[in-house]
């Protein structure tokens, strides 16, 4: 799908860098994707691993390193988001610093949400709820999701796809 809409669309991969291996990083940036964005939440194990549901801090950032590897010299960018929480907020100088160090530059740090209800200790993710004046997120009016299915979503967010416009394997994109 990438390869297909690359030649007219800017387009970017969002991860959390678990299955982000050498295959993959090689097939996305042959494929001509444009950006990945790896989510990446500590600066050492035990804040990482909290603020990512478990996942191994030195797996990912092994990944992360082959990655930026892989990219250099081609169109592929490597960037990273940062959500910041109660968990990781006086921890930010520092995930910036080792993500400046393993070659990322382009970091945004944004307010921990729940991850389209998924995430929900609040030890971990004490963002206070979009205010009622904001009747939806923004970000669908520049952007669609489609998820590993081919199932257009109205939000990277929505894991379990409960919320499908659309499937691109078997209508047309449009």
């Amino acid at each position: 799908f990438i390869q297909h809409v690359s030649g007219d669309a800017f387009t970017a991969f969002a991860c959390n860098g678990l299955a982000l291996t050498e295959q993959t990083a090689r097939k996305l940036r042959e494929a001509g994707l444009d950006v990945i964005y790896l989510s990446f939440n500590g600066d050492e194990p035990e804040v990482y691993g909290r603020m990512m549901g478990g996942i191994p801090f030195e797996r990912t950032l092994a990944n992360l390193r082959r990655a930026v590897g892989i990219a250099r010299d081609s169109r592929l960018d490597i960037r990273a988001n940062v959500s910041v929480a109660r968990a990781n907020s006086e921890r930010t100088t520092r995930i910036k610093d080792l993500l400046n160090r393993e070659g990322v530059s382009n970091i945004t740090f944004s307010l921990c949400h729940n991850r389209g209800g998924n995430l929900r200790d609040p030890e971990v993710c004490d963002t206070p709820p979009i205010p009622e004046a904001q009747d939806r997120c923004a970000v669908i009016q520049h952007t669609l999701f489609i998820d590993w299915r081919g199932q257009a979503v109205i939000c990277q967010q929505d894991l379990n796809g409960e919320h499908a416009l659309g499937d691109v394997l078997i209508e047309p994109l449009d």
